[in-house]
């Protein structure tokens, strides 16, 4: 009986232990499908921008374009996004912190424009209002504002516009830096790197550069039309031919990229003081030879190429350069497109990963709206933004290091 009841016990134990390690199972089964659900709502939540960022791996035509993998930007734990509603409408931050919210947009700027790499989210609307990364920038729907912005005749800015950030060239005067005027304005950002284009073409032993035009105001521009339009009625063409024929050779007031500040027009000066005509044989001249095969290295691009008339409706002018940054240069040169079709080539592929040709690698994304909430959650996060640019319609390019 005794043997009997102690194998009786042993067996009960041992059901007693079977159903522990049952129950423990479940457990352990439940939080595991539990963390799954949370992480997987997560990539549910993003997994639609992140296939926006799958590299194209038939693009074969982007020269020196980078790695054909799926991007990482937005791809974050759950648990380094932050919860933001219970800031006040306005916030500020600086790479990726809170710094303060407030009530007041006008507040809110006057706090956010001493701070550099900062931006204002609009929580109400979850929308981009303000960012101060290469250059000061108040956002609605239809800003003109930043490296890309495309002015063209379909494009027109209104005569509202006005230069904020300049460089006043004739105080910059030097032995590379030569305005044929005085006065001559140009956006700050541009500046910069237009001085290190000029010193290299200097030391390249070219010491005849002339800068011959750069920021036009609206009323200059409507000034220089209309002498175009009176010159060529002078030779019996009507007003309406007149103005169509005009347009081709000078650009419409608030068409003009010069309105920008972005634009620079360069020839050349002899010893004698002789200018180069605005003409396409300054291509063959020493400075234009050299602007044509160097200026994208500094940011430039030649805006009017020859082949590209009927898309950008201007006629070929190889003394208009148009300051787009970097790597958007680089990139333009390469694929041999004109700002036209490369705005249309990034709102196309939304994102592009590129290795410049000095080795720094750089992200490009493009999103549709300043409310896009991809943009909005991108801005939240990022520490290593370059440059916010509008396209000059409602879209927004950001530009970010790719480390």
């Amino acid at each position: 009986m005794y043997k009997y009841r102690k194998r009786k016990n042993k067996k009960n134990k041992f059901i007693a232990l079977v159903f522990v390690l049952l129950f423990l199972g479940q457990i352990v089964l439940f939080y595991h499908i539990e963390d799954s659900f949370i992480y997987s709502k997560f990539d549910n939540i993003s997994s639609s921008f992140k296939n926006k960022f799958v590299q194209n791996d038939n693009n074969t035509k982007y020269a020196n374009a980078a790695e054909k993998r799926p991007n990482e930007i937005i791809k974050n734990p759950p648990e380094k996004i932050e919860d933001y509603s219970s800031y006040e409408q306005f916030i500020v931050l600086e790479n990726s912190s809170v710094l303060r919210s407030f009530t007041s947009l006008n507040e809110a700027y006057d706090f956010a424009r001493e701070i550099k790499e900062s931006i204002i989210i609009d929580r109400k609307d979850e929308k981009l209002v303000y960012s101060n990364f290469d250059r000061s920038i108040l956002w609605n729907n239809d800003t003109k504002a930043g490296d890309l912005f495309l002015v063209n005749k379909w494009n027109n800015i209104t005569s509202e516009y006005t230069l904020e950030e300049f460089v006043n060239l004739t105080a910059k005067r030097s032995k590379s830096i030569n305005p044929r005027l005085e006065n001559m304005l140009l956006d700050s950002k541009a500046y910069l790197d237009l001085s290190k284009l000029a010193e290299d073409v200097y030391a390249d032993g070219i010491h005849n550069m002339l800068i011959t035009s750069t920021y036009r105001p609206y009323v200059t521009q409507s000034h220089l039309f209309e002498a175009r339009v009176q010159r060529l009625m002078d030779q019996q063409y009507d007003r309406e031919e007149a103005i169509d024929i005009a347009a081709k050779v000078v650009a419409k007031p608030g068409t003009s990229e010069h309105q920008t500040g972005l634009a620079v027009d360069i020839t050349t000066i002899d010893k004698n003081g002789n200018i180069h005509p605005l003409t396409g044989s300054f291509v063959n001249t020493n400075v234009g030879a050299w602007l044509k095969d160097n200026s994208w290295k500094y940011g430039f691009v030649i805006r009017y190429q020859e082949e590209k008339t009927n898309i950008t409706g201007i006629i070929y002018e190889p003394w208009h350069l148009r300051y787009v940054g970097m790597p958007h240069a680089e990139i333009m040169y390469k694929l041999n497109y004109c700002l036209e079709e490369y705005l249309e080539y990034l709102a196309k592929e939304q994102h592009i990963n590129y290795s410049a040709y000095n080795g720094i690698k750089y992200s490009i994304v493009y999103f549709d709206s300043i409310s896009s909430p991809d943009l909005i959650s991108t801005l939240k996060q990022k520490e290593n933004i370059v440059s916010l640019s509008s396209d000059g319609k409602a879209g927004v390019i950001l530009t970010l290091l790719n480390k």
